[in-house]
This record gives C-alpha cells, sequence and structure tokens, in this order.
C-alpha cells in the first residue's frame, strides 16, 4: 500500500493533465446542456397538450351552442348532464 504522500502526489499527476480536466469539462458541460434541453422539451410538449385540450374543450362547447341555438353555455352545460369542475374549463360527466 502508498503512504498517503504518495498516493497524493500520484492522484495530483494523473488529475494534473489539461486534456483530462478539458474532457470532464466538456462532459459536465454536456450533461448539463441535454438535461436543460429536455427540461425544456417536456415544458413545451405540456404546453402544447394543453393548448390542444383548451382548443378541443371550445370546439365541443361551439358545437354545443350550435345544437341548442340561442341557449347560453351555462344552461347547455346544465341540461346535458355536464357541469364545471374547476375556474379552467374542465368539465365533468354528471352521474
Amino acid at each position: 500500500m502508498l503512504p498517503m504522500s504518495a498516493l497524493i502526489t500520484a492522484l495530483r499527476q494523473f488529475f494534473y493533465r489539461p486534456w483530462m480536466l478539458a474532457s470532464l469539462a466538456a462532459m459536465a458541460s454536456a450533461a448539463v446542456l441535454l438535461t436543460a434541453s429536455i427540461a425544456i422539451a417536456l415544458h413545451q410538449m405540456k404546453q402544447s397538450e394543453s393548448a390542444q385540450m383548451n382548443a378541443q374543450g371550445e370546439r365541443f362547447l361551439d358545437r354545443l351552442e350550435q345544437v341548442f341555438a340561442g341557449t347560453d353555455r351555462h344552461e347547455i352545460l346544465t341540461r346535458s348532464g355536464f357541469a364545471a369542475v374547476s375556474v379552467v374549463g374542465s368539465w365533468r360527466r354528471q352521474g
């Protein structure tokens, strides 16, 4: 077994190589950028999905208004058995 000072010297010589430090820095940078890009992509996917769902809900409500011409949305939803469950615009079928 190496004495402590010899071990420290060996580690210092191993890690004090410019190409080694440059490679470690490049890998760390790539990992950070990859993680950030995945997080951004997931966030954009969730936003897109939410926008799609909102658009589908609006189209559904527009169709209901066409079917029940001249009736406001609240009355349409009450007649058709749907009830508002949140301010955001989610709808749930009543039993």
